[in-house]
């Protein structure tokens, strides 16, 4: 029984000597660099965008700018959002490959909605 047994080998690749994984670690750290970043300018967009329609809707209503806190709250998501979108590297990626199961249009859907061009004050 032991004689009719076979011994087989196994060869394993070592990644970890290449010098493509420092390469690697340097795309990931550049990646993840790129994306706080982008979160970071879209956070300011936010706070930018949510400042500035709050004073304009307490310059229109006289100290009854809380009525429009949702819709300006809405916008301002909006304009970070539409920043992400523009400017991160995953989501480009994300994008590109999406792009291959989802129309054209449902992209620019998404963007046209963005815009919040026809969104009424």
């Amino acid at each position: 029984m032991a004689a009719d047994a076979k011994k087989e080998t196994v060869e394993v690749i070592d990644e970890t000597s290449s010098e493509d994984t420092d390469s690697k670690k340097g795309k990931l750290g550049s990646t993840v660099t790129k994306e706080a970043t982008v979160f970071a300018k879209a956070a300011s967009i936010y706070f930018d965008t949510y400042q500035t329609l709050h004073k304009e809707s307490e310059d229109k209503k006289k100290n009854n700018a809380m009525k429009n806190l949702v819709a300006n709250t809405t916008k301002a998501h909006k304009a970070a959002w539409k920043h992400v979108l523009q400017n991160s590297p995953i989501h480009k990626e994300n994008e590109r490959v999406m792009r291959k199961f989802v129309t054209d249009s449902g992209f620019d859907k998404v963007y046209t909605w963005l815009d919040d061009k026809d969104d009424d004050d």
